[in-house]
């Protein structure tokens, strides 16, 4: 919300997006952190695996259930090569923005504020235990807009009225 219209646009240019079915697996431990992911719609679990001093991989329940406006990727700093620590995969069908650590450094060189606003992220989500953080962030960045809706849909035969449906959205953005 603190960017610049401008620097929101040359932000989400670099969208990449996905549609997922459930039970895809996208990240496991080892894998490289080179995209920062942001989660459209659906639900993720993300596991961590413990690694004990013969390598063996040990299973914890999921710390975390990623739903819409939640993120994950460790690219930054931008300047370090890490490693994912858990195993995250969807749930449900879901749709996910991403953002490759390579194109995101020059946008965030040309507008600094970027990479101001992806620290501000990362800082909500280490500093938030409760859904309740990510429902208080959703608000803030996302516009709860009303809007009356007709929708009128024509039947294959011309000779039949169509079905016309009003309301209301609860939210177009």
């Amino acid at each position: 919300s603190k960017l610049s219209i401008e620097e929101l646009k040359s932000f989400c240019f670099l969208f990449e997006k996905a549609r997922l079915p459930a039970d895809q697996t996208i990240k496991e431990v080892g894998d490289a952190e080179d995209y920062l992911f942001l989660v459209v719609s659906g639900e993720l679990e993300d596991s961590i695996y413990l690694t004990l001093q013969n390598q063996e991989k040990i299973f914890r329940k999921p710390t975390i259930i990623l739903s819409a406006n939640d993120y994950f990727g460790e690219i930054y700093p931008f300047s370090k090569e890490q490693r994912c620590q858990s195993y995250i995969k969807t749930l449900v069908p879901s749709e996910l923005v991403s953002i490759s650590k390579e194109k995101l450094l020059p946008v965030c060189r040309k507008f600094p504020n970027i990479e101001l606003a992806i620290l501000d992220l990362l800082k909500i989500r280490s500093q938030s235990t409760t859904r309740d953080s990510s429902a208080k962030l959703r608000r803030a960045l996302r516009y709860e807009l009303k809007l009356k809706l007709n929708l009128e849909i024509f039947p294959e035969k011309s000779d039949e009225n169509p079905l016309t449906v009003k309301g209301f959205s609860l939210d177009i953005s």
